[in-house]
């Protein structure tokens, strides 16, 4: 009944936060076919007095039902998807929305949330998949606890669910800066690691290099180049030790190494290592690379004339020069060399790659026609 309406009364009544006076169980009474009141306090006022009682308003409180529910568990969340994390379901849009589903969880996940998972047997088969989901997690505890039971590089237990956290977490836009300091002092701290396993080594490496770049953070950025500099020089005739260092400073993308590589590729060094060293170069912009070398055409003209440099090593000398001075001399000392070497795989290599440049540089698109 709104104030100012008239109604029959009724035994119990309870008074809403808008105004309204509810009633139930209706009496056929004519006292009240008349009723009338100007405001609420009066309704409540004159109904007090006729039926003796004494009504004293309240405030009304109403909880949800939803909000009385405990939010549901990492666990929980990931045990109800599991039929969506096996690896013939991982292409499908359920797959996609179930990794989402998972991965918001276990951003609020406790330690005891994650553990329960980690060591639930029946989850076992799809640890790779989890591993995906906690490498590129932002939750500290989850990495740590990734760390005690599973991703030490140290301490394999499965290379592949290693790998698959290493891989996830060399991706991780939100990676706390203290996981990323806690690995690098793993790497190079007073008491470092030994990894004896040459492909963890190598996947632990390059997912660091990663995440340095992606971190922002020049002081660590700088603290993890050194280190893979230092390192790549004492591999001496290794050269799976030179490879591995290499890619390792190509997923850093520092400025920093450009006249060391360019060193190296110079140097005796063996051709396919020469070949990532010089590939490396073509992650930075031109002028960085003029920059940081002076002459930087004449070194890369005289290594694709070197009799004792490899065809592939000519081929990417002769790429790195054409995107990096853009100018109808470099094309025609480019054609010189050509013309001098005449190998015809080197001449549709080249061919090739300035094609695929012409659609990158405007430039090249010019000089080629």
């Amino acid at each position: 009944m709104k104030t100012g309406t008239t109604s029959k009364i009724l035994d119990c009544q309870v008074l809403s936060p808008k105004g309204f006076i509810y009633f139930t169980e209706q009496k056929d009474d004519k006292e009240w076919e008349n009723f009338q009141a100007s405001d609420l306090e009066g309704a409540i006022s004159k109904i007090s007095t006729s039926l003796g009682l004494d009504f004293k308003p309240h405030g009304i409180q109403a909880e949800s039902e939803t909000s009385k529910k405990k939010p549901k568990s990492f666990k929980s969340i990931l045990t109800s998807s599991k039929k969506h994390l096996k690896e013939k379901n991982l292409a499908t849009k359920e797959s996609a929305q179930a990794y989402l589903k998972i991965h918001q969880s276990l951003n609020v996940a406790t330690k005891e949330d994650v553990l329960a998972v980690f060591k639930d047997k029946n989850l076992q088969e799809l640890m790779p998949q989890i591993m995906d989901i906690v490498g590129g997690s932002g939750n500290t505890l989850a990495h740590m606890t990734a760390y005690e039971l599973y991703t030490n590089p140290s301490n394999l237990k499965t290379l592949e669910v290693s790998e698959r956290y290493f891989l996830a977490l060399a991706q991780n836009k939100m990676l706390p800066e203290s996981i990323l300091e806690f690995y690098l002092d793993l790497l190079k701290g007073k008491n470092p690691i030994k990894i004896t396993n040459p492909k963890m080594q190598e996947t632990f490496l390059l997912s660091l290099a990663a995440c340095t770049k992606r971190s922002g953070n020049p002081k660590l950025h700088l603290n993890l180049v050194g280190f893979l500099v230092q390192n790549l020089l004492k591999c001496k005739e290794d050269v799976q030790c030179y490879q591995m260092y290499l890619r390792a400073l190509k997923n850093s993308q520092s400025a920093t190494v450009i006249p060391i590589l360019l060193k190296l590729v110079e140097s005796n060094l063996d051709q396919k290592s020469a070949v990532i060293a010089l590939e490396t170069l073509k992650v930075f912009q031109p002028k960085i690379l003029r920059d940081k070398v002076k002459h930087l055409d004449q070194h890369l003209l005289t290594i694709a004339q070197d009799p004792t440099k490899s065809l592939s090593l000519k081929s990417t000398s002769l790429e790195l020069l054409l995107s990096t001075y853009q100018n109808e001399v470099i094309v025609e000392e480019i054609c010189k060399i050509l013309r001098q070497e005449n190998d015809k795989e080197l001449t549709s290599i080249t061919l090739q790659k300035w094609l695929t440049l012409s659609g990158e540089y405007p430039d090249v698109n010019v000089l080629l026609r």
